[in-house]
């Protein structure tokens, strides 16, 4: 409902390609998203895929709680992706899963970049630059939801507009 579903429109809006997992029954902290997670090419998460996958989780040392299907869909994405872009809000606590993404990332030993939810002119460089840098080819996205962040996902659209036309070819 925040980071993730704005990255996620603005990206699809654009003609970026799209997808990753989604908890089971494509369903996020508001209930069903159907449409558009089949819109955005995710897939839901089974138990199968996650039962294969959860002694590597452990064995990270990371804290987690295994029942929590949003903290599966985290660290599932986390792991299939090439780098995280996680995009913090300005002066606030952080109390959903995005901590979890950012310590999953830094176990896991892939590139991570903080951004705020604030458009700033420098942060296409920054972006652009750490893109190229450290290969990025599937980008996950991390970030509060809504009900952690109210405005969260209104604010983050300029962000990614920004960011991902920057790096789209003409």
């Amino acid at each position: 409902t925040g980071v993730d579903q704005a990255a996620l429109a603005v990206a699809h809006d654009l003609g970026l390609a799209t997808g990753g997992w989604c908890p089971p029954g494509y369903v996020d902290e508001n209930g069903p998203i159907g449409p558009m997670a089949e819109a955005w090419h995710l897939k839901a998460l089974p138990t199968t895929v996650w039962d294969e996958h959860q002694g590597f989780f452990e064995s990270l040392k990371i804290s987690f709680n295994s029942t929590d299907i949003w903290a599966r869909r985290t660290l599932m994405n986390a792991l299939e992706s090439s780098g995280t872009l996680t995009i913090l809000p300005k002066d606030t606590t952080i109390v959903d899963g995005t901590n979890l993404g950012i310590e999953v990332v830094k176990a896991l030993k892939k590139p991570l970049l903080v951004l705020g939810a604030v458009w700033r002119s420098e942060d296409i460089k920054v972006f652009k630059t750490w893109l190229q840098e450290n290969d990025i080819r599937v980008l996950n996205i991390n970030g509060p939801r809504e009900s952690s962040a109210p405005g969260i996902h209104l604010e983050c659209q300029t962000l990614f507009q920004k960011l991902f036309s920057s790096v789209v070819e003409p």
